[in-house]
Order: structure tokens, then sequence, then C-alpha cells
């Protein structure tokens, strides 16, 4: 505890760490509090990120510096003028226009914070911490995060009874911010190590916790299927940085055992919502006497999409095209590469894809490129955070929540930090391996 309250108090000597403090506020009052009593908390945090940064570079002289670390984020200001010029005279586009606009705003000044200093701490403990604070006040005081926050309700769409939890959030929303939090959490195990006696600090501890309460909302309380995707690629990460000494072995007996803790995870969870929703899809009798309407739904709303798309393939047809346009009595279309090519056409799809694509190419590179250790697992955690999101976007538009794009903000910069650092990293000795280094990558 006397260690983590030092680390703590270090904290107030890094660079931008007012920067730092405002995010980690409006993450919390975005995911945790967020509603009409915390939604202006959460504007106000949101602004004074980016106002507190660039005081900071100003005073501190180093615009220069950022201009030039901004070349990777070059796409993203791009989707933001062509969010707004591309605009038609649709309803309610312009709110989603500054959505947008705010939204990137915060994500190039995380990324460049990320790129400077390599990892946030407070914003490392942030979205574990979010994860724990929603299960807190799930059953201490629900009517903080939402009204609905702790009751079920019967769905009108679907044959399942889901449960809404925090700060108004429906059950695909709650999973990206539990999957977020489980990347987080292992990146922060990842670089204590994985020992009895550093499990017990309170930091790791708190990991582990927030680990818990994630399995327990995503699981046991939401029902959704995209979070146990989350989960499914977290552990296939925990597997990957175990074999990554032995790549290619790891690869062959990845299926068995992948199939063995499958058939254990549905023995042991086979009774929960999130289970039975994924067996309803495969089970003839469910799909006879009472389909799983969701799949339905969800594949009207893809063909929709594309047939919008087709209207103006390069360019879309603007903010909010798709809940305007679709006929669907609002929805959004459940698939953020549906939306951003209604919305913005293949343009804005690339726009927006491409750093996040090339950032995969990058660590995938480096990881089979280095035999430093630290790189490898640093490379590793990139790459399956990278692909986290992809797999994700095909279940829920995240274009414009604000925290996906916190988290690939810190995604990419940490990536960049490695590039630009890579030389004194390497000249750094790496821990020892236990067992002989196999002559394979």
């Amino acid at each position: 505890m006397t260690k983590l309250f030092y680390q703590l108090l270090e904290l107030r000597r890094r660079p931008y760490i007012i920067t730092e403090c405002f995010l980690c506020l409006f993450l919390v009052f975005m995911l945790v509090l967020s509603g009409p009593r915390f939604g202006r908390f959460a504007t106000l945090s949101g602004g004074m990120v980016v106002l507190s940064f660039g005081m900071e570079v100003l005073l501190r002289g180093e615009l220069g510096r950022y201009l030039e670390k901004l070349s990777p984020m070059i796409p993203y200001i791009l989707f933001v003028l062509l969010s707004v010029l591309v605009m038609p005279l649709i309803p309610y586009a312009g709110s989603r226009a500054w959505n947008n606009g705010t939204g990137m705003a915060i994500l190039i000044v995380t990324f460049l914070v990320v790129r400077r200093m390599g990892k946030l701490q407070l914003l490392e403990y942030a979205f574990p911490l979010a994860v724990l604070a929603i299960s807190f006040f799930m059953f201490v005081a629900p009517g903080l995060i939402g009204a609905e926050a702790s009751t079920g309700r019967l769905n009108n769409r679907v044959n399942y009874e889901s449960t809404l939890t925090g700060g108004s959030q429906n059950a695909s929303a709650l999973s990206v911010i539990v999957g977020v939090a489980y990347f987080m959490a292992l990146s922060g195990l990842m670089r204590s190590g994985i020992a009895l006696r550093r499990l017990i600090q309170p930091d790791n501890l708190m990991y582990l916790a927030a680990l818990l309460s994630g399995f327990y909302l995503v699981v046991l309380r939401s029902g959704s299927r995209q979070g146990l995707i989350w989960i499914f690629l977290a552990a296939m990460f925990c597997y990957a940085i175990y074999t990554r000494r032995h790549i290619v072995l790891g690869l062959m007996f990845a299926i068995p055992v992948g199939l063995m803790l499958s058939a254990g995870a549905f023995f042991a969870f086979r009774d929960t919502v999130a289970v039975q929703r994924i067996i309803d899809i495969f089970d003839p009798v469910a799909r006879t006497f009472n389909p799983e309407k969701s799949l339905e739904f969800r594949l009207e709303m893809l063909q929709v999409g594309f047939d919008l798309w087709a209207q103006s393939p390069l360019w879309g047809n603007g903010n909010e095209a798709f809940r305007v346009m679709a006929g669907l009595d609002g929805y959004y279309s459940h698939n953020n590469y549906i939306e951003l090519l209604c919305n913005y056409g293949g343009l804005g799809f690339f726009l927006f894809y491409f750093p996040m694509m090339s950032v995969l190419w990058m660590a995938l590179s480096g990881f089979f490129a280095h035999q430093h250790d630290h790189l490898k697992k640093e490379y590793l955690w990139i790459a399956f955070a990278v692909v986290s999101v992809l797999v994700s976007n095909m279940f829920m538009p995240s274009y414009y929540m604000k925290h996906v794009l916190v988290f690939m903000a810190i995604v990419m910069g940490r990536l960049y930090y490695l590039k630009d650092n890579e030389s004194q990293i390497l000249r750094q000795r790496p821990a020892p391996a236990r067992g002989p280094r196999p002559r394979f990558y």
C-alpha cells in the first residue's frame, strides 16, 4: 500500500497530469454517472481535456514537437471535415457533427499524450475502476447510474429478459466498457508480472476485482453476446502471451485448448442469459417456436444499410443517415462498418479504419521481427486490442462512442511510443525467460 501511495504521489510530477485528470473525470461522468444530471459534467470535463492540453503544450513551448507527432491522426482530422462538409439536409445531422468533432479532439489529445508518455497510469486505472463502480452502485445506489440500472424487463424485440446496467447503458454498450476494462487490466497485470507476491499488491487486486466484476456484468447480468466475444479475445490474449516464445506450437495447440476451455465454460455457465442466447441461435426447437429475433432484425438492418450505401457509395448520405433514412423506427445499425459506409461512404470508411489497420500491421510486424521480450508482449497486446475493437465493431457502431475512441487512442499512442523509443528499449536487457529460446518465429 505504501508503494502504491508513493507511486500516486509521483504522478503529480508528470507532464500533462492535469490533462490526465480531466480525461479520467470525463470517463467517470460518461461511463458511470451518465444521465441528465451528470451529462453537463462529462461535457465540461471533455472540453477541459482539450483546453488543458493546449495550454500545457503552449506553456512548455512544445507545439512544434507535437505537430510533428500528429501525422498518424490526419485521417481522423479529415474524417471530421468530411462529416461536416458532406452533411446534407437531414434532420438531427448537426448534433452528430458536433459529437464527431469533440470525440476526435479527445482522441487526438489522448494519442499525443500517450505517444509522449508511453502509458497514462491514471487512465489505465480509469476503465477497471469504472466497471467496479458500476457493480458497486448497482447494489448500493442504482439511481446514480440510471433508473433501470438494476431492474429486468422483457425486451419487445427478442426472446430473452435483459437487464440494463450502468448509466442507462444497454447491454451492448456495457459490454464494450467491460471489454476495454479487461484489456486495460491485463495490460497492468502484464507489466507487473504474474506472481503471487505481486498479485496481492493493491493495484493488481483492483485489476483482478475488475476482471471478476466485468465477468459478472456480462455473463450473469446483461446477457450480452458481444461481451462474451471481448472476454474470449482477452482469454486468447492471455494464451498468446503464455506461448509467445513458442508461437508455432502455441497456434497448433490453440484449437484443442480453446475447445476444451469453451466446453468447460459452457457446462459451468449454460444457465446464464448470455449463453442461452447463443444456444437459441442454433437450437432448432427454439428457432421454430421462439425464434431469435435479434439476429433476424440485424440481418435486415445490414441489408438496408447496403441499399443506402449504394445510393452514394463514395461520399455517403450524411450524418445519422441510417437512423433517419432506414425506416426502422430510429434504430442504429448495430454495425460500425455499415453505419460508416451508409453515412460517410467509402471515403469515410477508409479514413476511420486506415490508422487502425496500419497499427495492426505494424504491431504484428514488430512482434515477429523482435526477440526482445518486452517489445513482443507490448506488440501482442496492441494487436489483440485492435482486433477486439474491429470485431466489436461488427455488433455496434462506435465511431461516436468517446470511450471507444479513447481506447483506440491509447492503443495507437502506445504503438507509436514503442516505435519512437524502440532503440532505447532494445538496449535494455530483457528479463530472462524460463526454458530454452525457440529457433523459429
